[in-house]
């Protein structure tokens, strides 16, 4: 996986929590070139089916497969896990209320990875999204 900065992670988490395109941390990660998180932004959060094939396309499955994993998918979740994917899985399952990966993300001072979670957790556990009856127990 790209290692990604924590100030990019803080700006993905701001635009799920705000949801608004035009906002100053989308435009951010725009202008610093981090277009597959926006494309991950776009995915969960707009519901743009094409932008899993914009990832896989453009070489970030590990991406697509997070993606899928928050959707409650358990082989992309385990794709993940075989890929040494750790963080990216402990996201997906943290934000499909599983408080032990949760607890991992925090142990291993990933706060902000953390926050992520919380906020997926949030918007698509509390909001009625299409992810909200999807969660499968983590594995």
């Amino acid at each position: 996986m790209k290692s990604y900065p924590k100030e990019a992670i803080e700006k993905l988490t701001d635009c799920i929590v705000r949801e608004e395109a035009a906002s100053v941390s989308y435009n951010w990660l725009a202008q610093n070139n981090y277009k597959e998180l926006l494309a991950v932004y776009a995915y969960l959060v707009q519901e743009k089916q094409e932008f899993f094939k914009w990832l896989m396309d453009n070489k970030y499955p590990e991406l697509a497969a997070f993606c899928n994993a928050v959707n409650g998918d358990s082989e992309a979740f385990s794709w993940l896990m075989a890929n040494k994917n750790a963080v990216l899985g402990a996201v997906a399952n943290a934000a499909n209320k599983d408080d032990g990966a949760r607890a991992w993300l925090a142990r291993h001072n990933l706060e902000h990875f953390g926050k992520l979670a919380d906020a997926i957790r949030k918007k698509f556990g509390d909001e009625g999204s299409f992810f909200k009856d999807l969660y499968k127990p983590p594995i």
